[in-house]
């Protein structure tokens, strides 16, 4: 860019043909002159004080606009912060109303329990699970079963035995009662049955054409009950390994839970739904429909009068088992639930999921009390020790955690398998 022209008396040669005036550079005054514009000479200092000037005023206008922005920050903080105390405040009222009206169904229930004539048989049944469940060794161990095929039994500490026999991926662990036997089922449609005291296998049950899911003990260990992908439940005798009977459910059978007088089987299929069936008829008695994924997980508790379902969904519902209703949701999870437990007192209960989190749920209010997070993959069991003190967690990332239930904290991790980890029974 050229320099303006500067005489030798200091001043500057400018043209007003636009606002503010421009400085003109030696070929412009010619240029200027021919077109008629009126140049004015102005001293080289006022010139220089005017463009301070100008710089000054800039400088003001943006300190001003500084402060209003600033004010403008500081009004809308405020106005933020006031409407997220509101919200919080919102979030505690509805909370306290939730538990409220939880503690007012709770004690209707309880109300209603002692006001209904309970038959003698439900008392009689009631009366031996209690003295059952009273004079059970409390379990001290755990098991978990892994795509490595073996089958591992844990002491809360670090790995007891490791069991091999399966030929394929072990997908479903259970323990007996009375803690005597184990039973796995896995990928190469069988279940095998094992000898708690000297880690021995006693039997294969061969009868299923697909992928074993799902296996539970009945609670006098006479009986065992598998779940299948080839749409089968299938009722087996435990002494002789006989299998008793098969029930066509239309459906993979993803998950099992049964009564405590041993005459009801509830299943949780890849079609969505829970389907409840008498287990001497092998009948359907009735459906529970709802979730709009597979079932993962079914779990009953209170004395069979509630049911937890997971589902690939996302959610959790639970269902008055007797009235054969759905209770509420539970919303949480930001993927698929895989597994669920609940606690022995019947107050909280526990989901894995694959989101990689394990989270404690209040019965009573149906609200979130923790997330665990520790595992690196998928969630795809968890279990609750007998006293209530831990919980423990199995994942794809070939590992299992051990968590304080009362802090949510966790207590150690176990390794040992050497490939994803499908199931654990605590």
């Amino acid at each position: 860019m050229e320099c303006p022209v500067i005489d030798c008396e200091g001043v500057i040669i400018m043209c007003s043909c636009t606002a503010p005036a421009t400085l003109l550079c030696n070929h412009q005054v010619s240029d200027h002159l021919q077109a008629g514009h009126t140049l004015s000479p102005m001293p080289y200092v006022q010139v220089i004080n005017s463009l301070k000037n100008s710089l000054e005023n800039c400088r003001q206008q943006e300190k001003n606009i500084i402060q209003q922005s600033n004010e403008i920050h500081n009004k809308l903080q405020k106005v933020v912060s006031n409407e997220l105390e509101k919200l919080k405040r919102t979030r505690q009222e509805i909370k306290c109303l939730i538990h409220s009206i939880y503690r007012s169904r709770k004690s209707f229930r309880e109300t209603f329990s002692r006001s209904v004539k309970i038959p003698p048989q439900v008392k009689l049944v009631e009366e031996l699970v209690k003295f059952s469940k009273k004079n059970t060794p409390c379990r001290e161990f755990f098991v978990s079963g892994s795509s490595d095929k073996s089958v591992c039994v844990w002491n809360y500490g670090t790995s007891l035995k490791f069991l091999h026999g399966h030929s394929d991926s072990v997908r479903c662990t259970a323990i007996s009662l009375d803690n005597k036997y184990l039973a796995s089922g896995g990928c190469d449609k069988s279940v095998r049955l094992w000898d708690l005291k000297n880690y021995e296998l006693l039997k294969i049950l061969n009868g299923h054409t697909d992928s074993v899911c799902s296996v539970i003990f009945t609670l006098d260990t006479k009986n065992i009950v598998t779940g299948a992908c080839d749409g089968t439940i299938r009722i087996w005798e435990f002494d002789s390994g006989k299998q008793l009977r098969v029930i066509s459910t239309q459906s993979q059978v993803v998950s099992l839970a049964m009564t405590q007088d041993q005459k009801t089987i509830v299943s949780g299929n890849s079609n969505n739904t829970i389907k409840v069936w008498d287990f001497s008829k092998g009948s359907q008695v009735k459906t529970f429909e709802g979730h709009t994924g597979p079932v993962t997980s079914v779990v009953l508790f209170d004395e069979d009068r509630f049911l937890a379902s997971g589902s690939y969904d996302s959610t959790i519902r639970i269902w008055n088992f007797e009235s054969d209703s759905q209770a509420e949701i539970l919303y949480g999870h930001s993927s698929k639930v895989s597994s669920l437990a609940v606690s022995p007192n019947n107050k909280f209960l526990v989901s894995g999921s694959f989101d990689n989190s394990v989270r404690i749920w209040e019965l009573d209010s149906g609200l979130q009390v923790k997330v665990l997070e520790g595992h690196s993959r998928l969630v795809s069991g968890v279990g609750i020790s007998p006293d209530s003190k831990f919980i423990v967690s199995a994942g794809c990332d070939k590992c299992i955690i051990v968590w304080d239930f009362e802090t949510g904290k966790r207590v150690r991790t176990l390794q040992g398998h050497s490939s994803n980890i499908w199931s654990v029974s605590v």
